[in-house]
């Protein structure tokens, strides 16, 4: 697997009409590390659920942001938005449908918040399967 040599930065509009650039760039990181389809389209899926969280409990937020490294053979990818969400995660978000693919999609979820309480999270990749 190749490495990315600086993280990947990408920031939209928080709104749902632009989680496909999303999609996208973190699909294009995955298959840029050669990560097999399956893993490419899990990737997908789990920036998708995880920006319908975001975009849900922050609904004052301007801007939707999307950072990618790698570390261990695999994506990590941290999600967040540019303004506070009170009571972030809530009850309702840790019971979620969308947090329920996350965790089955993905390498230790996490539910994230920055000082000032903007919300955020943060998932790895699953590792590929390597062949002899």
């Amino acid at each position: 697997m190749e490495d990315l040599s600086t993280p990947i930065t990408v920031s939209v509009a928080a709104q749902p009409d632009t989680l496909h650039i999303l999609r996208v760039v973190a699909a294009s990181a995955a298959a840029l590390l050669q990560l097999p389809f399956d893993a490419v389209d899990e990737v997908r899926i789990a920036v998708d659920e995880a920006g319908i969280l975001l975009l849900e409990s922050s609904p004052d937020a301007d801007a939707l942001q999307l950072e990618i490294t790698t570390s261990d053979d695999s994506l990590l990818i941290t999600m967040g938005t540019d303004a506070p969400a009170a009571g972030w995660p809530r009850a309702a978000d840790r019971e979620s449908w969308s947090w329920t693919v996350i965790q089955g999609l993905t390498l230790n979820p996490q539910f994230l918040s920055s000082d000032d309480g903007r919300p955020a999270i943060r998932f790895r990749t699953r590792s590929p399967m390597k062949t002899p």
